[in-house]
């Protein structure tokens, strides 16, 4: 066999590892995570335990994730600017145990970020330790990594969901790759292509609890769902879609800034305290020190914040605690109040700057869907469309929102769009494209919440 065909053999081998490997991982967290919000949602007394759980958590990066630390945003830097041979496999597992311990102890959070992590880090080691066992060498380009960390990437996105081809669009969209320029863009279509394939094939085989979306009826013809007064509506909420989420990324500048503002505050109160305490042991405890110590009391701080919040009201932990699935379903079938969705932001964003993990993709979809299908009732009497009734076209609406904000916020309009479709029906492709497109537009000079440059 000349070299050309191991060569070939070897890549073929790869992408099915990958695509297994995400499938499996994929399933396992998802399973995992069901079980852990089962038990929270059964037994709400643990989520007095939230101090505890962000001191574990970050306990354990301090111990093992420094070079894992700045997570999704470390696979991104990897795919532009590469400058390890491979990411940590310790990724990983401390991404898969904080994220679980974040949403057992009632942390506001995501999973199609740890998701993402798990799979990439995984795909990375996998082809890093497969290269070194194979004749020749298949990794001898770096452009064959990228394209296996991009296709990772696209594929725990699709499979973590129950979309794959917004999974694959997802990879190429999220890290700006599709360049068709390129002469080997197709080359690397099939291989993300074959990945997303494998991955949801292995998670479908495993019976991976993905989440069941309220059923729209959309039996009409195509042309009732590209009508103008819709499409007048999809303009409407995109607009709105993007002011919410060009509120939710000034909030999440705004609560980073303060936290780094209360991490110097935390750093100039210990050395007071530790000068009066014993000064003359004071140099033992240099800035190094101090600094280790902030995060511990920047988490504790912000848990008992969280909680404080929790015990204002009875009903905030079942509402704004952890994914907030049901929240969202419901928001397909009764109206919902905008406040909600706010709240819903503010308990995410401090849940996940204190230094919580977990990830946005799942608040923005409750916070895009809540806030659209609060609009709908307006839209509906002032826009009448008479071949839809009221619930009928409440879920339509509420679809506008559901990819929307997180498409604006992450620069994947396109790939949102489809995974509304996947998920509710190809026959709203052109007023979700369009909703999705004007959101994106809206925040176009902010920066995602994807900020590898920054690393």
């Amino acid at each position: 066999m000349n070299k050309q065909l191991l060569s070939l053999r070897n890549e073929v081998i790869a992408v099915i590892g990958v695509g297994i490997i995400v499938g499996l991982s994929t399933s396992f967290f998802l399973w995992c995570l069901n079980k852990v919000t089962q038990y929270r949602n059964g037994h709400l007394w643990v989520t007095n335990f939230l101090p505890i759980g962000g001191i574990l958590v970050v306990w354990a990066y301090q111990k093992w994730g420094k070079q894992v630390i700045h997570g999704i945003h470390l696979v991104f830097r990897e795919i532009h600017h590469p400058k390890l041979e491979a990411i940590s496999i310790l990724m990983s597992p401390l991404i898969f145990f904080s994220t679980l311990v974040t949403h057992l102890c009632g942390g506001s959070a995501g999973r199609e970020g740890t998701a993402l992590q798990i799979g990439v880090s995984l795909s990375d080691w996998f082809i890093n330790h497969f290269n070194k066992l194979t004749i020749p060498n298949f990794l001898e380009l770096k452009s064959f990594r990228r394209q296996i960390l991009i296709s990772a990437l696209g594929a725990s996105f699709g499979c973590s969901i129950g979309a794959p081809l917004a999974g694959l669009i997802f990879g190429f969209e999220a890290t700006k790759s599709f360049n068709l320029k390129d002469r080997f863009i197709w080359v690397h279509l099939i291989k993300a292509f074959l990945i997303s394939s494998f991955a949801i094939l292995t998670a479908n085989l495993l019976n991976t609890p993905h989440t069941i979306w309220p059923k729209l009826n959309l039996e009409l013809s195509l042309f009732n769902y590209i009508n103008l007064l819709l499409i007048l509506k999809a303009i409407i909420l995109g607009i709105v879609m993007g002011l919410v989420g060009y509120l939710f990324l000034s909030l999440n500048k705004f609560f980073k800034k303060g936290i780094q503002n209360l991490n110097t505050f935390f750093v100039k109160i210990m050395k007071i305290l530790f000068s009066v305490i014993n000064p003359k042991n004071l140099n033992y405890f240099n800035n190094e020190i101090f600094e280790k110590l902030c995060p511990y009391f920047i988490i504790l701080f912000g848990s008992m914040v969280l909680l404080t919040l929790y015990h204002l009201n009875s009903n905030y932990i079942g509402l704004y605690s952890g994914l907030g699935i049901e929240q969202i379903k419901l928001s397909f079938l009764i109206p919902q109040e905008f406040s909600t969705s706010i709240l819903k932001m503010i308990f995410t964003i401090l849940t996940l700057t204190i230094g919580f993990k977990g990830g946005e993709f799942i608040p923005l979809v409750y916070i895009g869907s809540v806030s659209a299908s609060s609009l709908a009732p307006f839209l509906i009497y002032l826009i009448p469309i008479t071949v839809f009734d009221f619930n009928t076209e409440l879920g339509i609406l509420t679809t506008f929102g559901f990819g929307a904000v997180f498409g604006a916020v992450s620069k994947t309009p396109f790939a949102c769009a489809i995974m509304v479709c996947e998920l509710f029906g190809f026959k709203l492709i052109i007023p979700v494209l369009i909703s999705n497109y004007i959101a994106s537009k809206v925040i176009d000079s902010k920066k995602g919440i994807y900020m590898y440059n920054e690393i």
